[in-house]
């Protein structure tokens, strides 16, 4: 992205955002609330566009055109957004087969082959939801239907996944097996672009980092350089220190 500029109703997001992610990594944008993440997840997953000004670029895997199809098999999206789209009473099963379709359930007019359901129920298998297939997707708790939209968004075998503050609204445990199953995914080759203010979400093998304040980049860089005391005291506006725990790092006020 270089001189993007961003409105949303009269409010003003970005004004000169120039920023970069790369594609061969992981990455996590990390700012305070009002910094524009959310904005900038809605411009990558093309719910948004930059206004076109002269001197503007804005480019996902090279290309500045997509058709949004297209974009959304080599991306899948989770967020409370999205989960909060969720028809109450649709099946845990149909969450997940209407990623094919890239809809928020199955609709009388979409066909699904053996193959897609098998493909659906290997995904749940995974992610240990098989078993609650039938269920309303209403019924399930928070963490189950945080799985069920994981699912939904790695049935195309997407190369990325975008994930809006991962863990929110997670107990202990939820937010522990589904920061595993993250780490397993980059694992397996699959890049991540991570959107918090938590950065405890954040798994190590992240090696990227922008971090964002008040619409503009206060920083970006590789992991070792940007995740400092300092920077991240200036970028919350209150003295931090920051520990290594199992693998993520987090942040403590002084």
């Amino acid at each position: 992205m270089t001189s993007v500029r961003v409105k949303r109703g009269e409010s003003q997001v970005f004004s000169d955002l120039t920023m970069s992610l790369p594609a061969d990594r992981s990455s996590a944008v990390i700012g305070p609330n009002g910094s524009g993440k959310s904005t900038l997840l809605k411009l990558i997953n093309r719910e948004l566009y930059p206004m076109p000004d002269s001197g503007t670029e804005f480019k996902i895997l090279g290309r500045p055109l997509w058709h949004v199809d297209e974009l959304r098999q080599r991306m899948g999206v989770v967020s409370q957004e999205h989960q909060s789209r969720f028809i109450a009473d649709a099946s845990l099963l149909q969450v997940v087969v209407s990623g094919f379709y890239a809809s928020v359930t199955t609709w009388a007019h979409q066909r699904y082959s053996s193959d897609q359901l098998d493909a659906a129920y290997s995904q749940m298998e995974v992610l240990d939801i098989a078993h609650l297939a039938e269920r309303e997707i209403g019924t399930l708790s928070t963490g189950q239907q945080r799985r069920a939209l994981l699912a939904k968004a790695l049935i195309n075998d997407p190369e990325f996944l975008i994930l809006d503050e991962p863990t929110a609204a997670l107990d202990v445990n939820a937010t522990h097996t589904y920061l595993k199953i993250i780490e397993g995914l980059i694992d397996q080759g699959k890049k991540v672009v991570l959107v918090t203010h938590h950065l405890e979400e954040v798994p190590a093998k992240v090696e990227w980092i922008v971090l964002l304040k008040e619409g503009r980049v206060f920083a970006q860089g590789p992991r070792e350089e940007i995740l400092t005391p300092q920077r991240m005291s200036d970028l919350f506006d209150m003295r931090l220190k920051l520990e290594e725990r199992g693998g993520y790092t987090t942040m403590l006020p002084l």
